[in-house]
């Protein structure tokens, strides 16, 4: 059952990066979709219909085409190194004692409770809209997750900080953990683009 349950899963996931990757090409219509994506018409409905609740999908009934939201390009673009990389960053650097306990907590939280995957990903879109919702943002982010130290060091700073202070618990206490660091980051991305305004 578990492992069915995991293939269902692993199927829709597929399906779903199959519509978001072919529609960031260009609009497409219902039956261009399910002529590229090889889908039954209702499986292509079921998930069109779930990717519009979500707001990453958007249709036009004048054209009737199906469109990626900006919400839906930064979900196409978690796909790519652009978060990914900052994430990896992120947990690299934290080699503090109570940094290695949030870490041991997160896993096993991530292991007993299957809602964590969610809220991970959830987080990762936000992080995603977040560095994507500005030019200088992007830029800056892009070049402190590319390996450089000295770039990324005022967002290891604010991380570990954090990081320091937290010890959650709960599904909310790790939400509010992972958003308080998002709110660092954040933080430090306003911090560098008031400094660059005033130079």
């Amino acid at each position: 059952m578990k492992n069915n349950f995991r293939y269902h899963r692993a199927t829709k996931a597929r399906h779903r990066a199959d519509i978001i990757k072919l529609l960031r090409t260009k609009p497409s219509t219902f039956t261009e979709l399910l002529s590229a994506t090889k889908m039954s018409r209702p499986t292509l409905t079921n998930h069109l219909k779930e990717l519009v609740e979500e707001t990453v999908v958007e249709h036009n009934e004048e054209t009737r085409t199906y469109a990626l939201t900006q919400r839906g390009k930064v979900v196409e673009l978690l796909g790519t190194n652009l978060v990914s990389a900052g994430l990896k960053a992120a947990g690299g650097i934290i080699h503090d004692s109570k940094g290695v306990e949030l870490l041991g907590n997160m896993a096993r939280m991530a292991k007993e409770n299957p809602e964590m995957f969610q809220i991970i990903m959830d987080w990762g879109l936000d992080l995603g809209l977040l560095v994507t919702s500005d030019p200088f943002f992007q830029s800056r982010w892009l070049k402190a997750t590319a390996g450089n130290a000295e770039s990324w060091a005022p967002f290891q700073d604010e991380i570990k900080r954090r990081a320091a202070s937290a010890n959650p618990e709960t599904l909310d206490e790790f939400r509010a953990a992972l958003d308080d660091i998002q709110a660092g980051i954040r933080k430090v991305l306003e911090s560098e683009k008031r400094s660059k305004i005033m130079r």
